[in-house]
């Protein structure tokens, strides 16, 4: 029986072509009917040496590398029979390369540590190498991105940041933004600590308030807590029984004014008003020295001629408007 040659080592031996067309030279045995070479398909082209299909001697580009941008048309293998390059490069079948053609772009130095971009990462700014992104030129933020808006008082940074940086930040309350810093208010400058007092009255700022509160015996007077008179007492030039300031009154305080003169007696205490009104009758068992006679005309003082006497509480007061 006839026996076909299908070792691949001898010079025109058969193949199976399989389900492809052969052509050449038949050979037909119990196996099979066996070609000198087949018929390929597009893009492939036979091989003798090979014994197989290959790809065309066209397509032999893999189309990667500087200046060029992948391949161009079908690929057979992963190959091309020409590619694609990138702005201001040409195909050159000639050279199978992307070489420049003749433009400003293609003929500068496209060495991007040569020209400056030497880092790959920057602290604030950067600026890309054209040529290869992942290289970059580093820059300075702007002077104004200056703050960094943390601590006490800051809520954060107002706008776009620059290295970290901003322009301005925003302040927590009841802190506001000035002279470049969050920093209290003006009107919060009490500490509310030491003798007198018992805290501060409503919200602190850095631990300081607009008014303290005042321990019992104490009152707020002008800018602090200071202990309270007697109820009732005279000095050389009126007789009151508490005194307010203008400060006071500002909040919510009354002002004491003072009420007119009236006459004494020479027994000591108190005698019936002048007339013009002010201070009530009263008696006293004090002796006869006290307080000497005073005009009748009114006024806002009282004298006394030695020791003073024990003085009738004051009740004539305005409200503070």
């Amino acid at each position: 029986k006839t026996k076909c040659d299908t070792n691949s080592s001898n010079t025109g031996t058969y193949v199976n072509c399989g389900s492809a067309t052969g052509s050449g030279t038949s050979c037909k045995d119990d196996s099979g009917t066996y070609y000198t070479k087949c018929t390929c398909p597009t893009m492939y082209e036979w091989s003798a040496s090979a014994k197989k299909c290959v790809c065309s001697t066209g397509y032999k580009y893999t189309c990667s590398g500087s200046n060029i941008s992948g391949g161009e048309g079908n690929s057979c293998d992963g190959k091309y029979q020409k590619c694609k390059c990138k702005t201001g490069f040409t195909w050159s079948a000639s050279s199978g390369m992307c070489v420049c053609n003749g433009t400003d772009w293609c003929t500068l130095n496209q060495n991007c540590a040569s020209l400056g971009y030497k880092q790959q990462s920057c602290p604030e700014l950067s600026i890309k190498c054209p040529f290869d992104t992942n290289y970059v030129y580093c820059i300075s933020c702007p002077s104004k991105y200056k703050y960094t808006c943390s601590g006490t008082g800051y809520s954060g940074g107002s706008g776009t940041a620059c290295g970290g940086k901003y322009t301005t930040c925003t302040c927590k309350s009841p802190y506001i933004w000035t002279n470049g810093a969050c920093s209290c208010p003006s009107t919060y400058k009490y500490a509310c600590t030491g003798t007198g007092y018992s805290g501060g009255s409503g919200a602190a700022c850095n631990g300081k308030y607009t008014f303290c509160q005042c321990s019992s015996g104490y009152e707020w007077k002008s800018n602090g807590c200071t202990k309270k008179p007697s109820s009732s007492y005279c000095s050389s030039e009126k007789v009151v029984v508490e005194t307010f300031t203008i400060d006071d009154c500002n909040l919510g305080w009354r002002e004491c004014h003072y009420p007119l003169q009236g006459t004494s007696s020479s027994s000591g205490g108190w005698s019936s008003s002048g007339s013009s009104g002010g201070w009530s009758s009263s008696s006293s068992s004090s002796g006869s020295s006290g307080w000497s006679s005073s005009s009748s005309s009114g006024g806002t003082s009282c004298t006394y001629s030695s020791s003073p006497l024990y003085c009738d509480t004051i009740d004539t007061y305005n409200i503070c408007s």
